[in-house]
Parts: C-alpha cells; structure tokens; sequence
C-alpha cells in the first residue's frame, strides 16, 4: 500500500523498512524508480532541485544516488506515517546516545583559587591538561572544557580587588589588567597545546573586577570602549555581571551607562501568597513594588539598567538544590530567560539585557510523548525547554517526529543566543510583520546565522535541510565563540560516504560542525544533507551547540 495498489502489500514494520532500504539502494542504480512517486511529486522535487542547487533540466535528469533514494525514502515515511500513524514511522538511522569521553572530564577548578600571575596560570592549566586522558584531550567536550578552565585562569590573573559597592569601569581602570590578560591568553594556550588539547577557537580575555559587596554600582565611562579585553566581569560574593567588550561600545556611547545589581533573600522579607500570574513564584514587597523570588530560602537579584540597553550582558548566580542541567534563570514573570551552568565557577549563567528581578529556578519539562525515543534526544529536548528555548507543539506533547521549518530554526538560535529583536527587519518578501517569526528571523539574518534561499525570498514555512540546520549552527558557534574551521576541511569530510555530494557552500561549516560533534552520526556513514529532520533529531543538534556557547 505504502508504493500503490498495484502490489497489494500489507507490509508488516520489519518488512516495510527492509522493503525501502532495499529501494533506496536499487535506486542509486536505477532513475526508472522514480515511478514510485507520482508525477506531480517528481516535479515538484525537480523544481526544488533547479531552485535550491540552480540546476537545468539536463542535470536534474542526470541526478542519480542520494537525491533520488532521499525523495523515495521521505515520500514512503509520509505514506506509511498516515496509514499507520507516527509509531510506525521509520527509523531515522542514526546513532543515539554515544558518549563524549571528554564529557565527564574533571578538572581541578580548585587550583584556580591560586592563580594570581602568568606563571600560577600556567602551571593550573598545565595541571589540568596532564590530569586529562588522551581520549578526553581529542574529543570536542574535553577540549571545550578545558578552554573554558584556561580563559577562567586568565581571568584570575587579571583581576583586582575593590573596595565597596561601587565600580568605576574605564579604560584607564582596564588598562593594566588588560594587559595582563593580553600576556596571560597566549601563555596558557599554549600550555593547552602542549600537553595534547587543541585549542578549536578563540581564547576569551576577560578582566575582573572583585567586591565583597552584596550590592553593587557599576559605572561605566564611554572612555572603556577602548579596552582590548574581550569582556569585563564585575564578581560578588553572590553573584557576577560580565560585559562583552561589544556591549560596553554599544550601550556605554555619550554617557555613562550605570548597572545596579542587589542581591535579596527571602528570609526577611515581608511575605505575600504567590496567586495567578506570579508563576509560582513567592513574592516579596520592596521599596519599588513586589519582587518575584523563587522558593523559600531562596534568592534573588534585582538588575537595574539606567537607560534601555541592546547588548547583551552576562549574569552569574549560584545554582539551586537540583539537578543543574534544568535549572534556569527566570524574571519577575516566571519567564526562563535561559541559563546554564558552568562547571568551572559553579554558576548558572545566563544573557539579559532587562531590568527586572531575576532568580534560579529548577524548571524542568516533560512531554508525554518523548519516553519512547533516546536517552540523548529526550535530554537535549527537556534541557531547551527549560530555558526557555524551545516549546512543545501543546502544554504536554512536543510532537520528535514531526518536522520542522526554516523558520523555527532561526527562532531557536536567536531565542539560544538570547538575541530576539522583535522588531529585526530581514528584508525578506515572504516575511511579514505580522508573522511570528518575523522578529527571529530578522535577527538570525542581522546577525549572519542564516540567508535567504534568494536575496529576498527566505520560504520560512519550507522544512529545512539537515546540511542547513549544521551549517547554521555552525555559523552561530563562529560568530559567538570564534571557532575556527578545520585545516583540512576535505579530509573532516571524509568522515561521510556520501562526502562527494555535500553542497560545495556548506563545506566549511559542516566540517567543523563534525569536528565538534554537532553532527549526530548515521550508521550506514551518510552525511544525508539534503534530508529533512525531526524535531527531535533537531533538537540533539541545537543541544549540542547550545553546550558550547559560554
């Protein structure tokens, strides 16, 4: 029934699978299989191919392989799919729930406490690198981390202490720390390679600035969007507030920009019932109004801009009783605003550019159809959404078979990145205002994460390319974390069988997205770039991009 009435089969699920596979591999021989869809389908594909690859008629007929076995493949997923319904979809072929050595690394974060200079940076990074196995050192995760522990070394060695709550942040404040950092980076990358972990991507210099303040003034001049650091990083007892050096040239211009931060806690505090719209929340009554805190005994922060901002800043609080990987922090609304821990300070982090009060929640969500698939697909899709990022088709069912647009895509790399401008004017002719999407996709265009299918068309509601979902999230992790294509982009490829048909503009992006293990493997070695995903295969790829943005 799934190939038409003419066979009169009643494939049992083995069967049905085993019946396709053996078409799929027939059709790398043979174009006459084509009749197994039907003729509006083929022409409907046979334009895709001329508008997606800008293809003639001559070469769309030439096509063999991978093209035509994907269109028989996908057509017979849909057929089987309304027959049977989503159980009886079939298998997806690829590989779930391989383990990142490099995941489980531990690094020695107490050795940080002692870096004070270049040399005691040095020596922790180069103790770290040593404690690593060989195994760990190659994989993406261990690399990662270990990055992250050498950029939080520098920032160690570049810190100063000040006394009381305000900070006075300007170039000539900057500038001696700024030039430690500037010697420290270049020292402990090195360290890295030497001891065997290959630094991937830019190394982050931050500078510090310390109070044992519970509340803090942050004053920055227009003078410190002359720094050269890369960030800098305001730390309390209780909390850190990080400045790219982008946001300081953005939003400090003209004037002064002030930034008060206080941190709260409840036990003190004037009581009231939480009650419909405060999310769950306690509530508290300050001197402006009711705070939302999350949870008796916990904390919150009040973060308050002088003027609107359009950068990005960085808040750190400590982390909730809870599993970590499903904590977020959340606004006076109940709103997760994102957040993520990291192992090397132990805070969840988190990108605000709002004033209001923000908190630690532990905000896990499941969906009730999501138990039957992988451990690693259902993790990747409960920790999104707890931050915020990505949302279920209903309240309860999150639909990993269905699949998923251009569109949305976009809106989950921006709302990754915490960079939605609802307002973000893509210029696209068939992105409207009034469309949903039009603020994230305007914004994932604005900041170089996607293109049009032409200079004014973006066909928002087509379902995405598995090459294009990897090449944008490849994109994503050069343009915020400054990663570095591979040296032999050729030989990354070759991971693939089918390496000869990756689309010639995606070849950077893809072979450093496997290098980093975006890439969730297939067993039969296809890269398969021009398939659709699931939302659930989509998900494990935006996962693990998320777990590398710092």
């Amino acid at each position: 029934d799934a190939f038409g009435g003419e066979y009169g089969y009643e494939f049992m699920w083995d069967e049905t699978k085993s019946f396709i596979d053996w078409q799929m591999n027939h059709a790398r021989e043979n174009d006459h299989l084509f009749v197994y869809l039907t003729d509006e389908e083929v022409e409907v594909w046979k334009d895709e191919m001329a508008y997606t690859h800008q293809l003639t008629l001559d070469e769309i007929n030439a096509q063999r392989g991978d093209q035509v076995a994907t269109a028989i493949y996908n057509r017979a997923r849909e057929l089987i799919t309304e027959k049977y319904g989503d159980g009886a979809a079939l298998s997806s072929g690829y590989v779930y729930d391989e383990a990142d050595p490099g995941a489980s690394v531990s690094l020695p974060v107490h050795l940080l406490e002692g870096v004070v200079d270049l040399d005691t940076a040095v020596a922790a990074v180069r103790a770290a690198a040593s404690g690593m196995t060989d195994e760990q050192k190659r994989s993406a995760a261990g690399a990662d981390l270990a990055t992250l522990f050498a950029e939080e070394a520098v920032a160690q060695a570049a810190s100063a202490e000040v006394s009381g709550g305000d900070v006075a942040v300007s170039l000539s404040s900057v500038r001696e720390l700024q030039g430690l950092a500037g010697d420290v980076g270049p020292a402990v990358e090195r360290a890295l390679s030497e001891n065997g972990v290959a630094v991937v991507r830019d190394l982050q210099a931050d500078v510090v600035f310390r109070t044992d303040s519970a509340s803090v003034t942050i004053t920055i001049d227009p003078s410190a969007a002359g720094t050269v650091a890369d960030n800098i990083r305001v730390e309390a007892p209780g909390f850190a507030v990080t400045f790219p050096a982008e946001a300081v040239r953005a939003d400090a211009v003209g004037a002064p920009l002030v930034v008060t931060v206080s941190e709260m806690r409840n036990d003190n505090a004037e009581m009231r019932n939480s009650g419909p719209g405060t999310g769950g929340f306690r509530v508290e009554r300050t001197g402006n109004g009711f705070a939302a805190l999350a949870g008796a005994g916990g904390r919150s922060y009040s973060v308050a801009f002088s003027r609107p901002v359009g950068e990005n800043v960085k808040v750190s609080f400590p982390a909730v009783s809870g599993d970590t990987d499903f904590q977020a922090v959340m606004n006076s609304r109940g709103d997760a605003v994102g957040g993520k821990y990291n192992p090397i300070t132990s805070r969840i982090e988190a990108r605000i550019r709002a004033s209001d009060t923000y908190s630690v929640r532990n905000n896990r969500k499941d969906f009730t159809d999501i138990s039957g698939k992988s451990r690693e697909m259902q993790d990747a899709i409960a920790v999104l959404a707890s931050k915020g990022i990505i949302a279920g088709t209903t309240e309860t069912t999150f639909s990993p078979d269905a699949s998923i647009t251009r569109a949305e895509i976009a809106a989950l790399i921006v709302r990754t990145l915490a960079k939605v401008d609802p307002d973000a004017d893509g210029g696209f002719e068939d992105v409207r205002r009034s469309d949903w999407f039009f603020g994230a996709v305007g914004s994932a265009s604005r900041h170089g994460i996607v293109n049009g299918t032409s200079p004014t068309e973006f066909a928002p509601r087509s379902n995405i390319q598995k090459d294009q979902i990897v090449a944008m999230c490849a994109r994503t992790l050069r343009s915020e974390m400054g990663y570095r294509a591979p040296p032999d982009v050729a030989g990354a490829l070759r991971a693939y069988a089918d390496s000869g048909s990756i689309a010639q503009w995606g070849h950077e992006d893809i072979a450093l997205a496997t290098r980093e293990n975006l890439v969730v493997r297939r067993a039969d070695g296809m890269f398969n770039g021009r398939a659709t995903m699931t939302r659930g295969d989509a998900a494990i790829v935006l996962y693990r991009m998320f777990m590398k943005i710092w």
